[in-house]
């Protein structure tokens, strides 16, 4: 099956066939859509799988129409930044270019979008899983940004399991309304102006790593080249072996550009064959994306970085294992270490990681791993952990302390 297939036409009386080209290859798909389905003593096709999409224009408009948010949307103009502090998205160089004057955001009501996709399971015990597709408006201040009334639901994407390379197919809708966005369009409002001039901008695009490489086009982060910032090429030794992740000297690291990855993304297109295509996406670790239709969209810039997969989910849990079959914790270690936890009293909204810890620390949440890294593990590690594996463990909590920060200041930057 392949992720083209789900965009289908409905109310169709004949069965029709996916004219996607496959992966990879100069032949068309050709899976049927519809499946056929009795209705008293008829047949009908319907769909196999449906795309639910809604409007974003629908969306904004709802929201245009709710008491207080023309003056939540301009609220961030009369904010007071502190020097050396950087908060919010307000305090990132994008925001501050686009808020010089005659750019984007020098008029009021120009909204910057964040995207968001994620896929989560929809049946306790089964293995089904559906996408969201989702906007967020940041010109909103932080504490409502993420509140479910003011969340732009833009598509579910029908499971059972996620498509493996590209989301292209269910990006094609929303990026043709951006497109409209971005000219500007007339919204209807609460004021007693009645309507206003609109224009949306998507400024940033926020998902777990392997989401955003879906979304902007990139190779998974196991790839020959499988950073979406730089160019910097991780060796295989052997064919199925996991990449070598070792040398890191940044200064020898070539970063990714817009104008050249657009440049690369225009001879992939115009390969002759899908074999020269592949050739071409492997060597630069990347493929086609929706969202370079948006004209103004730096997709290498825009992108940010998730530190959830990487660092909690990853390294973390990664180190943990490595401890573990390497017998550095015997049982009593472990028991030993959740009476430690136990003792340690935290704030209510941190949360504790209730006998997570004489399990084994299995089945962690990203937060609790969070948790443990910064707030647990060094005071209970203390004990049990030789001092080079401490010592090393220190220098990944306090990398962790910097990159996982709500706020920053420019020396932990610097620092970083």
């Amino acid at each position: 099956r392949y992720s083209a297939c789900y965009n289908i036409p409905n109310n169709t009386s004949t069965n029709i066939t996916c004219s996607e080209r496959l992966q990879y290859s100069d032949k068309i798909c050709g899976t049927e859509l519809l499946r056929k389905l009795k209705c008293g003593k008829k047949y009908k096709f319907i769909p196999k799988k449906v795309y639910v999409y809604r409007s974003v224009k629908t969306s904004l408009s709802r929201l245009f129409q709710r008491n207080g948010f023309l003056t939540d949307i301009e609220h961030w103009r009369s904010r007071v930044p502190v020097q050396n502090v950087m908060s919010d998205v307000y305090d990132g160089n994008i925001w501050k270019e686009l808020s010089n004057p005659g750019q984007f955001l020098s008029n009021p009501y120009s909204l910057c979008l964040r995207l968001n996709i994620d896929w989560f399971r929809i049946y306790k015990h089964v293995n089904y899983s559906v996408g969201l597709i989702y906007l967020v408006v940041d010109n909103l201040p932080r504490y409502k940004r993420f509140n479910i009334d003011n969340i732009i639901i833009v598509g579910c994407i029908p499971g059972p399991k996620e498509p493996k390379l590209t989301v292209n197919p269910f990006l094609k809708p929303l990026v043709d309304e951006l497109l409209e966005l971005w000219n500007g369009i007339f919204i209807k409002t609460e004021s007693i102006f009645g309507i206003t001039p609109v224009r949306c901008m998507l400024t940033s695009i926020s998902a777990d790593i392997p989401a955003t490489r879906k979304l902007c086009g990139f190779f998974s982060h196991n790839a020959r080249r499988g950073c979406s910032k730089c160019l910097k090429e991780f060796e295989h030794f052997q064919f199925g072996s996991k990449p070598d992740y070792s040398g890191y000297d940044s200064s020898s690291w070539s970063s990714r550009h817009h104008i050249s990855h657009m440049d690369i993304l225009g001879q992939i297109k115009q390969a002759k064959s899908a074999s020269e295509k592949h050739q071409l996406q492997r060597a630069w670790g990347v493929r086609y994306s929706e969202l370079v239709r948006l004209p103004y969209l730096d997709l290498i810039r825009y992108h940010v970085v998730d530190p959830m997969h990487n660092l909690l989910l990853g390294t973390a849990k990664y180190t943990m294992s490595v401890w573990k079959e390497e017998s550095y914790f015997s049982s009593v270690d472990y028991q030993t270490m959740q009476e430690n936890v136990d003792k340690i009293r935290v704030p209510k909204y941190l949360g504790r990681i209730p006998h997570k810890v004489e399990s084994q620390l299995s089945s962690l949440t990203a937060d609790q791993w969070k948790n443990w890294v910064l707030v647990y593990s060094m005071p209970v590690l203390r004990s049990v952990l030789p001092p080079e594996h401490l010592q090393c463990w220190s220098l990944f909590v306090e990398a962790c302390s910097l990159l996982l920060k709500p706020v920053l200041t420019i020396n932990d930057v610097t620092k970083g």
